[in-house]
This record gives C-alpha cells, sequence and structure tokens, in this order.
C-alpha cells in the first residue's frame, strides 16, 4: 500500500518521545508516512528520521548559549524538509521555545497545513503574551492537565 499521508513529528526532548512512540504507533495502522525528529522508541515508525533528540540536549546556560547557532541551523533544515515534502500534518511536541520557531517561520513561508503543538507550553504569571503568541501559529494545542483548562478560560480571547 503506497503511504498518501505525509505526517512530520518534532520531539527534541526525551520528556515527549513516550507522546511521540504512542502516537506513532497509533498511527501505524493507517500506513502513514511519518518523517521527523524523535528518539531510539520512535524512530522504527519514521521513514525519514532527520535528527535524534540526542543532538538538542543542553546541560547548563553557557551550553545552551553556545548550541543557540547549531539550533537556527537545525529549524531552516527542517523548515525546507517540511517545504519541500510539504506534509499534510507537522505534530510538534514539547520544546516549545524550539518549536515555536519552526512553527513560526513554517507559518511566515506559507505553509497552509496543519500545524499542532502536543504539551502546551506555560503561559501564566511572566509569560502570560505567549497564548496569543503561540494562538497566531498553531491550529491546534494539545495540554496534558486539565489545570490548563482554567488558564484558557481565563484568557478566552485566546482559546486554542
Amino acid at each position: 500500500m503506497k503511504k498518501n499521508t505525509k505526517i512530520f513529528i518534532c520531539c527534541t526532548e526525551q520528556s515527549g518521545e513516550n507522546i511521540t512512540y504512542n502516537i506513532c504507533k497509533r498511527l501505524e495502522k493507517y500506513n502513514y508516512q511519518i518523517d521527523g525528529v524523535g528518539g531510539n522508541l520512535s524512530e522504527k515508525y519514521f521513514t525519514n528520521k532527520y535528527y535524534d533528540i540526542s543532538i538538542f540536549k543542553s546541560l547548563g546556560l553557557l551550553e545552551i548559549i553556545l548550541s543557540i547557532p547549531k539550533f537556527i541551523k537545525i529549524i531552516n533544515f527542517l523548515l525546507l524538509k517540511i517545504l519541500k515534502n510539504n506534509y499534510d500534518l507537522v505534530i510538534l511536541i514539547d520544546s516549545p521555545d524550539f518549536n515555536y520557531q519552526l512553527a513560526k517561520k513554517l507559518k511566515k513561508n506559507k505553509f497552509n497545513n496543519k500545524i499542532i503543538q502536543i504539551v502546551a507550553p506555560t503561559v501564566w504569571a511572566w509569560r502570560e503574551s505567549r497564548a496569543k503568541k503561540f494562538s497566531l501559529v498553531y491550529d491546534e494545542i494539545f495540554h496534558l492537565y486539565n489545570f490548563l483548562i482554567l488558564i484558557h478560560k481565563h484568557h478566552q480571547q485566546y482559546i486554542f
């Protein structure tokens, strides 16, 4: 059977790898083409694995700062792959700072297919303005814990 529907998944953290694995496992019966970034558990479901989550480990502030050029290069590479392959769905898991930059560039480059974020980024207190920013680039945002629903109700103009 030919794989007609193409899905791109980006998971750069071990904490999201179980989510990625479970999504891929459930999608397996539909014979979708799944490409992207993931770990050891999910890689058996990927047709094209562009990066392993192991390259995203950054321990200290200095290491993170020194890694910024590498992450920008990765985002640009993934952007080109997604645009070239015109994936039907882009699923971004956790890693809100990395994935937001990728989603924002996709929208800027007129990517019109669905982009969803799984594991809603924090938006309360000092990062409250993130809700509006995220609503502009994601078609759907899924959360893990019910307390986030209260935050969405508080910011009704930004419900995802």
